[in-house]
């Protein structure tokens, strides 16, 4: 497939089709390396961990809107039920829709942690796993912090 770069502002763009986006499973907030070895470009997706990183680092209110528009979309998926988010978090459903939809309102470590969880799940499912397999990419990838402890059977 041959390709040219096309001029965004003072930069230069290389667009993925959407075939090859769907083909390597990666999308608007994926991750990507580039590296070179000294001929080629070579562009890879780096997985899950890197690609939440951005919205890790953005502002409390910009998670919150993401956070809520993914959550959403997993309840509206039938994903979330109080079995497999007892997993993930030590709120309850509808005490972490609470927490998440109080604007100014610090997030405890509790809300920060259930949310950075929903976050690995919805990237994983979007790369196509299980629900379960997203559950445990979560679990592997976002520990409980210091002093959160599930307070429910899992």
């Amino acid at each position: 497939m041959e390709k040219r770069l096309v001029r965004y502002g003072n930069s230069l763009v290389l667009v993925i089709d959407k075939s090859i986006c769907r083909l390597l499973g990666i999308g608007l907030e994926t991750c990507l390396e580039l590296t070179s070895d000294g001929e080629r470009i070579i562009i890879e997706p780096k997985g899950l961990a890197c690609a939440k990183r951005g919205l890790r680092g953005a502002s409390l209110k910009s998670r919150r809107i993401a956070v809520q528009r993914t959550f959403n979309e997993l309840v509206e998926e039938g994903l979330i039920e109080d079995g497999w988010f007892a997993r993930l978090s030590p709120m309850r459903v509808i005490g972490y829709r609470a927490a998440i939809n109080r604007p100014g309102q610090v997030a405890d470590a509790r809300t920060m942690m259930t949310m950075d969880r929903l976050d690995v799940c919805h990237e994983a499912i979007e790369l196509g796993m299980t629900w379960e397999q997203a559950v445990e990419a979560a679990l592997a990838e976002i520990p409980e912090p210091d002093g959160v402890s599930a307070g429910r059977p899992r």
